[in-house]
């Protein structure tokens, strides 16, 4: 049978099976069936031309969105009774198929790659309605920023401080933040910049900030850094020097006053230290090891790892007090 070119998408063809001439054989015309032998019965029906044309549109949510996150794909047909089944690609590879229910499909996946990807919609069609492709959809994937590591804040002067961290892969900007005693517990931001490094001018003499960084590109935000404090004391004799520099009840009460400053970022009360001002007293074993555990202490409560000291264990009358250990301190709290 041969059918008319010019015929419209719809038109029903009457497909009539004539009982003289209709015989069903194997591949190989060894076997035949046909009404006559009772072996084969024929039920005339029709043909149907075409279908009545779709059009498929194509939306996902998030757009963008990062990586290892789940994208919803939505195929919409303009008819709202189509069924049959719906496969979407990104560019010319399958990446899923879908079952079209009133006319709808969806796809979620989360296997994305960073990158832009250009994902269509097929739509098969079914008994009523033709097959339609839809516009494509452009879909960005940003990659997870990871929060930076190794931040290193040190002060440079009583009113300054400088930052640094490594570079953070897919960051296009940072996000510097700090807290301190003057904030009620919340960072507040201070500056962006697109390098690894920032300089901060604004600080009070004798205080103490806590710093944090984020990476960011067009995706949001990371994780925060661990966070890494300063203080604006002005230690003297810095640094000390080892075999020339005496270590004096000036080097830890400034010490003292370092770590109270810290302690009230957290509105905290100052620490209780043996011996008071120390002015006019003997350094002791035990002023040190108040001093590291008072340092630990609070660095422990603001989220900052714990430091290393050199001589972890200072026995009375045994350990030496050296330059090294007023240092360590130091560097402990700026």
């Amino acid at each position: 049978m041969q059918l008319a070119p010019s015929l419209a998408n719809g038109t029903v063809i009457p497909l009539t099976l004539d009982p003289a001439v209709s015989t069903l054989s194997n591949q190989v015309a060894t076997a035949f069936e046909n009404r006559y032998n009772r072996k084969l019965t024929l039920i005339s029906g029709s043909i149907v031309i075409g279908g009545t044309s779709t059009t498929t549109t194509l939306g996902s949510n998030p757009n963008p969105s990062t990586t290892g996150t789940p994208v919803t794909f939505t195929a919409t047909i303009s008819s709202a009774t189509a069924g049959g089944t719906m496969t979407f690609y990104d560019g010319s590879n399958a990446i899923g198929f879908a079952t079209v229910s009133s006319g709808q499909a969806s796809f979620t996946t989360s296997a994305l790659s960073a990158g832009t990807h250009s994902i269509t919609a097929a739509y098969e069609g079914d008994a009523t309605y033709l097959p339609s492709t839809s516009s494509s959809v452009s879909q960005s994937v940003q990659h997870v920023l990871n929060a930076p590591a190794g931040l290193a804040a040190q002060a440079t002067s009583t009113t300054s401080a400088t930052l640094s961290w490594p570079a953070v892969q897919d960051a296009t900007s940072y996000e510097i933040r700090r807290r301190s005693s003057s904030t009620n517990g919340a960072y507040v931001v201070v500056g962006a910049t697109s390098n690894t490094n920032f300089t901060d001018n604004n600080l009070a003499p004798d205080s103490a900030y806590l710093y944090v960084v984020y990476a960011i590109n067009g995706g949001g935000y990371s994780p925060a850094s661990t966070p890494d404090p300063v203080t604006t004391i002005a230690f003297s004799d810095d640094p000390l020097v080892a075999g020339t520099t005496l270590v004096k009840a000036a080097h830890l009460n400034e010490l003292r006053a370092a770590v109270n400053a810290l302690r009230a970022i957290q509105a905290l009360p100052p620490a209780v230290f043996t011996d008071g001002s120390l002015a006019g007293q003997p350094i002791r074993a035990m002023h040190l090891q108040e001093l590291r555990s008072a340092v630990s202490t609070v660095r422990s409560i603001l989220g900052v790892p714990a430091p290393a000291f050199t001589d972890p264990t200072i026995t009375t009358q045994s350990t030496a007090i050296r330059a090294v250990h007023v240092q360590d301190l130091r560097s402990a709290v700026r």
